[in-house]
């Protein structure tokens, strides 16, 4: 089973060419503050998968690194599957059309509590940075599989549009993993 840890923050290790130029100048001045005005009711998150490739759903979590005078704190949220769609993206002149899976993810209401504790617990710090990511992984592929292309969008509120976080990022399958073993 090929285990998947994606961090997507601006200037993560997946690397800047596949992170939104808007999206790193919409964020620069973000810090923990905006992280206690967020209603956990409205997080939401998107990936979006190139066929014929799946993720295991129910291991799905939000991530939320906080950097404080403390050091860095990393709490996870579990995220529930709340739309899963099968599309198709028209191809052009210079591309195939692609078929890929859309999975959409809310917060379940068990985890408000825990990212209310989160908040409260910012709202006493002096200063610090928020970095937010998605960690999943993917059910088992062929083995001819080299690459995966996928895409990560976020939603902080019911006000806001999605703002992508990666976009059609292609990951490198790893054939060490026990899986194909």
């Amino acid at each position: 089973m090929i285990r998947i840890l994606l961090y997507l923050i601006a200037l993560s290790s997946v690397g800047c060419a596949n992170i939104p130029l808007t999206t790193m100048l919409k964020f620069k001045d973000w810090n923990a503050s905006y992280l206690t005005a967020l209603n956990p009711s409205e997080l939401q998150a998107k990936v979006e998968l190139e066929s014929p490739f799946t993720l295991q759903v129910e291991d799905t979590v939000l991530t939320v690194d906080i950097d404080t005078t403390r050091g860095t704190q990393t709490h996870r949220f579990p995220l529930v599957l709340t739309q899963e769609l099968k599309k198709t993206q028209k191809g052009g002149w210079f591309s195939a059309a692609t078929s890929f899976t859309e999975y959409t993810f809310k917060l379940p209401e068990e985890a408000y509590a825990n990212l209310s504790d989160v908040q409260k617990m910012m709202s006493t710090q002096q200063k610090g940075s928020v970095a937010f990511g998605v960690a999943t992984k993917f059910k088992a592929m062929s083995a001819e599989a080299e690459f995966i292309t996928l895409s990560v969008q976020l939603k902080l509120d019911k006000t806001t549009e999605y703002f992508t976080l990666i976009d059609s990022a292609e990951i490198k399958v790893d054939r060490g993993d026990a899986a194909y073993n």
